[in-house]
């Protein structure tokens, strides 16, 4: 499908402006951890209560990019030490240092920051480790190359469909095992099947048929009758599914709204905070954790909103220069793949 000056509007879409879209939900992410901080708009309080869904865009956009990764034939041992080269020498850098750090002042014991390391600790739920979302995103990565085989059915809907419910299916089975401790995991895994039939779709090269539009629209329709029964309390589901339902026609809109724009900046500082998004992320967990110790040393600082200003300005850049970093070790760790390979 394409739109009247010839710019291609659909699947390849969200790809053009995937880095886009990740600076945007790790803004929406960094806003709802502001825990301390409200507006005096309850629709903006709304905006900000619901950040923690920036995880699910994150999610979506990392299906899409998986599949469409894996249908360049990479071998599965090629893929996962990409994926982990990506994820981990930041990971372990700041979690490292940070455990290191707390195991100085007598706040954690070593073997837990061994576990926090591990990316373990979410499945086993180890006391005291924190950052989950990296534990979920690793697990991912691990289920993608077996759901592209997958994929290569016919009934692509259907087996997305049927993942959705099955998410459902495990959370409800988590809660009788008592370990529903797993729920942000399975809440995520209907984002992760829409993102992935997104990537294959693009990975193909099928235009945004009439079809396929009549299903992202259905999808989102069904969205909003169940946000109006769980609303009525005719049932009960989490905001992580009833936002998966519209995560495409979202995506979608924020895309579009970002082509349209004529000013170039917006774009090129969000797709910056998108390439830097991991390092940001690990960096502001850090800093939400130790919300009293900051405080305590921007205590001049009497207004709520200027402190986090200052903190996520702070964070933001300190998540750029980490990134920066990084990329020369990942390169390289690349390289000598490559050349073991070889």
């Amino acid at each position: 499908m394409e739109s009247g000056n010839g710019k291609m509007i659909g699947y390849p879409l969200l790809s053009r402006y995937r880095g886009e879209l990740m600076g945007l939900a790790i803004l929406w992410v960094m806003l709802f951890h502001a825990y301390n901080a409200s507006f005096s708009l309850a629709v903006l309080n709304g905006v900000k209560a619901f950040g923690y869904l920036g995880v699910d865009i994150f999610i979506f956009l990392s299906g899409m990019g998986l599949q469409f990764s894996l249908s360049k034939g990479r071998k599965l041992g090629e893929y996962l030490l990409r994926r982990a080269f990506r994820i981990l020498p930041a990971y372990w850098l700041v979690v490292g240092l940070y455990g290191l750090w707390l195991r100085l002042c007598g706040q954690t014991r070593m073997v837990t920051v061994l576990w926090s390391m591990s990316t373990l600790h979410y499945w086993f739920h180890i006391p005291d480790t924190f950052n989950w979302y990296i534990s979920a995103l690793m697990a991912f990565y691990l289920i993608a190359p077996f759901y592209a085989r997958l994929l290569r059915l016919r009934c692509k809907w259907l087996l997305t469909l049927a993942l959705s419910v099955l998410s459902y299916g495990l959370y409800r089975m988590s809660i009788v095992l008592g370990v529903n401790y797993m729920s942000d995991f399975f809440f995520r895994i209907p984002a992760f099947a829409l993102g992935a039939l997104w990537g294959n779709r693009l990975a193909e090269g099928s235009p945004m048929s009439k079809r396929d539009a009549v299903g992202w629209s259905s999808l989102a329709v069904a969205g909003v009758i169940l946000i109006e029964l769980t609303r009525r309390k005719v049932i009960y589901l989490s905001s992580c599914y009833l936002f998966a339902a519209g995560l495409v026609p979202c995506c979608l809109l924020a895309a579009i709204l970002l082509h349209s724009l004529p000013w170039k900046a917006p774009g090129q500082i969000l797709r910056l905070l998108g390439e830097c998004s991991l390092e940001i992320y690990l960096l502001n967990v850090v800093f939400t954790r130790e919300y009293p110790l900051l405080r305590g040393a921007f205590g001049f600082i009497q207004n709520q909103w200027f402190y986090y200003g200052v903190v996520c300005a702070l964070n933001l850049l300190m998540g750029i220069g980490l990134h920066k970093l990084m990329v020369p070790l990942t390169a390289r760790l690349e390289r000598l793949e490559e050349k073991t390979g070889a």
